[in-house]
């Protein structure tokens, strides 16, 4: 979703699974992927396909950061993104002297319209910004974003629940 105004023309090839048809259809110069999203035999698949790739797998802001340049650099936007990144430290210096007096329990899910949602674990990038805004996230022991139904997510008894995708279908 940035920069606002070049994206929005830019057609979505995967949800919770990447869509290979799509992909080969549009034949992207550049194919970048959450390492967090995917499991091993997709990252395969597309790696299969013979377009350049770029993996994004930050677990900390500060690896976050020195992904976006990296990418920045491979995409040939180094200025774009640099402007993003300040950005960036802007908020994240806002947020630092804002943490909460109380730890909230907090989940970060993907939920789509069909399926069970997705959780970030706690060894994720989301993770290490929750916890460093002061949050107790709830996930599994992992870096990856992994399928867990709501139920479960719920007795964790989170205070609360970033959704991204169709927040209408966890709701449910």
């Amino acid at each position: 979703n940035y920069p606002e105004t070049s994206t929005r023309t830019i057609p979505v090839v995967a949800d919770a699974k990447p869509n290979y048809e799509a992909i080969q259809k549009i034949n992207p110069d550049l194919v970048a992927y959450d390492r967090g999203l995917y499991s091993e035999q997709d990252i395969q698949k597309i790696k299969e396909m013979g377009f350049q790739t770029f993996e994004f797998k930050a677990q900390t802001l500060a690896e976050y950061e020195r992904e976006l340049l990296t990418f920045a650099s491979t995409a040939g936007v180094e200025s774009n993104m640099n402007d993003y990144v300040e950005r960036v430290h802007k908020a994240w210096s806002r947020v630092r002297g804002d943490k909460p007096a109380t730890s909230p329990k907090i989940a970060f899910v993907l939920a789509g319209s069909t399926g069970s949602p997705m959780i970030a674990g706690k060894k994720s990038f989301l993770a290490d910004v929750g916890t460093q805004c002061g949050a107790t996230v709830i996930g599994p022991d992992s870096d990856k974003f992994e399928t867990m139904n709501a139920e479960m997510i719920l007795s964790e008894n989170p205070d609360v629940v970033y959704v991204g995708g169709d927040a209408k279908a966890f709701l449910k």
